[in-house]
């Protein structure tokens, strides 16, 4: 899948960490990009259950502004979403595992509290929770938050449908915006 180059091997990118020494064989890269389709969840893919989970602390993360239609806030969410999960996915073994790990009891514990688990759990008391964890004496357990929480909010405020509505807004005109193809050529 790495095309190891002229040097025969993938030190380039192993010793000295420049993602440009790495060029990706466009076969293989098709393959990735059709296996990602295919339907079929596979060994590096989040769960059902856990990709649940994330979406619904990731809605809590979200802020309400710019004010969003349910349309365009749904497709927000799942974007925002499937880029977490992307990137806790790329994690490597060694973290990717703990870190599913604090997910899934972030995502059962509120059993113990609430008789739920978090996904289940209405918006105040998925805020409630959310926030124990958030401001929790114990540093692995703000961690897991702050990690969906920073990625989470990368990616919202640079939605194209978010930024249209902040551009919207900003100018005056209605949230509607139509772009102008020619503006983007």
């Amino acid at each position: 899948m790495v095309d190891q180059g002229a040097s025969g091997s993938q030190d380039n990118y192993s010793n000295n960490g420049f993602l440009a020494a790495i060029r990706i064989d466009p076969v293989a890269a098709k393959l990735v990009a059709d296996r990602a389709g295919d339907g079929v969840r596979h060994a590096s893919e989040l769960s059902h259950g856990l990709t649940a989970t994330l979406r619904a602390v990731i809605a809590r993360i979200l802020p309400a502004f710019p004010t969003l239609d349910a349309a365009d806030r749904d497709r927000v969410e799942r974007d925002v979403t499937r880029y977490v999960a992307a990137q806790i996915r790329a994690m490597p073994s060694f973290l990717r595992l703990p870190y599913q790990l604090a997910l899934h009891g972030f995502g059962w514990l509120p059993i113990l509290r609430y008789g739920r688990p978090f996904r289940a759990l209405p918006p105040a008391q998925q805020a409630s929770y959310l926030a124990l964890w958030s401001e929790a004496p114990i540093s692995p357990m703000r961690d897991v938050i702050k990690l969906i929480r920073s990625s989470a909010l990368l990616v919202y405020f640079d939605h194209v449908d978010v930024r249209r509505h902040l551009e919207a807004q900003r100018s005056g005109a209605p949230s509607m915006v139509e772009t102008n193809p020619a503006a983007n050529e």
